[in-house]
């Protein structure tokens, strides 16, 4: 090949290698550009892109007569546009016909890679909770993955993500599912709900106290809700090596939140966790 088309060629690559960067800076936090369902369509962004850029700057060189390097620089800057977006979020006005033009007219390109991204999350974090676990399995699959989190986030994202909250969240709504499935009688529910903080702002748990298996399903689609919360904050912050959670066969059940305590009239029944607890004290 000739000089010339050696330099198309380094442009279109070093062209796709800089429109690869940004798309993945363009969606930081927001998921995986390059996930399992978004990777084709993220190749067709790089693609497409670099092959723009490649056009763009040889329609340059051609018309104004100018030297190969600027070229290259420009199939190298060109990309860049996709973080266009990015810099403007948080701005109120509607983008302009020039920042249109700017991104190419990628929009649909790039919806689809967000589309696809947005699936990619929520099958990964569908595939870490199990619709068949009973109530303690997810208390415990919860406490394993706030373990994870919390382990490898810094203090302020996790206080700013609250994940502390979720599993307390969690405890609290479970615990009154747990008293449903009891069959304790209606006003003890009532009771609970109404001395849990978390639960009690809640209006909705307390006009469906005339239905308590109403009642009992959503609190545990809340509670799954949070897990998946919960998840979602270690995908966005790219802890993709969170492995789904496997209850032992034992699957110990955790203590009961504070502030969440049985009715005097029924007494909880010592839990297997609490029982290999107070034996190791011994």
């Amino acid at each position: 090949m000739s000089r010339e088309e050696w330099g198309l060629v380094l442009t279109f690559v070093l062209a796709c290698v800089s429109a690869a960067f940004f798309l993945v800076l363009r969606f930081e936090g927001k998921g995986r550009a390059f996930g399992p369902r978004s990777r084709r369509w993220a190749l067709a962004v790089v693609a497409a892109t670099g092959a723009a850029s490649t056009l763009a700057g040889l329609g340059l060189a051609v018309l104004g007569h100018v030297m190969p390097s600027a070229l290259v620089s420009l199939g190298i800057v060109a990309p860049s546009t996709l973080c266009l977006d990015r810099i403007r979020e948080g701005r109120e006005d509607r983008p302009s016909m020039l920042g249109l033009a700017a991104t190419l007219w990628f929009g649909w390109l790039l919806r689809q890679v967000d589309e696809t991204m947005a699936e990619d999350k929520a099958e990964w974090c569908e595939h870490r909770v199990n619709p068949d676990w009973l109530d303690d399995e997810l208390i415990l699959a919860t406490h394993s993955y706030h373990d994870f989190v919390r382990e490898r986030l810094t203090p302020d994202v996790c206080e700013h993500h609250r994940i502390q909250v979720i599993v307390a969240d969690v405890e609290e709504r479970l615990h009154v599912a747990r008293l449903i499935d009891s069959h304790v009688p209606r006003d003890q529910i009532a009771e609970a709900l109404g001395s849990s903080p978390r639960l009690a702002g809640h209006t909705w748990y307390e006009r469906n106290l005339d239905d308590l298996t109403r009642l009992g399903n959503r609190l545990q689609y809340d509670a799954r809700r949070d897990v998946r919360y919960l998840l979602t904050v270690a995908y966005n912050a790219r802890l993709y090596r969170l492995r789904p959670y496997n209850p032992p066969q034992w699957a110990a059940v955790p203590r009961q939140p504070a502030s969440a305590r049985p009715p005097a009239s029924s007494p909880a029944r010592p839990t297997l966790w609490a029982s290999v607890r107070d034996a190791g004290t011994e």
